[in-house]
């Protein structure tokens, strides 16, 4: 299950999973590709980590 929060004024942090596995890897790897896709009006710039990413807003 994944958590949303801010990751500060311009940002939201997308937790996939607290174990830094493959699978959480992954996921969070397919989801990024999707935001990239989806082309969401005020969505930047994302930054991939292992289990996690961020979104970025035009403010950043």
């Amino acid at each position: 299950m994944s958590r949303f929060t801010f990751g500060g004024d311009e940002h939201i942090f997308v937790e996939v999973d607290e174990a830094m596995s493959l699978e959480a890897f992954f996921t969070s790897l397919s989801m990024t590709n999707a935001v990239r896709a989806a082309s969401i009006d005020g969505v930047t710039e994302i930054c991939p980590a292992n289990a996690s990413f961020q979104g970025c807003s035009p403010i950043c």
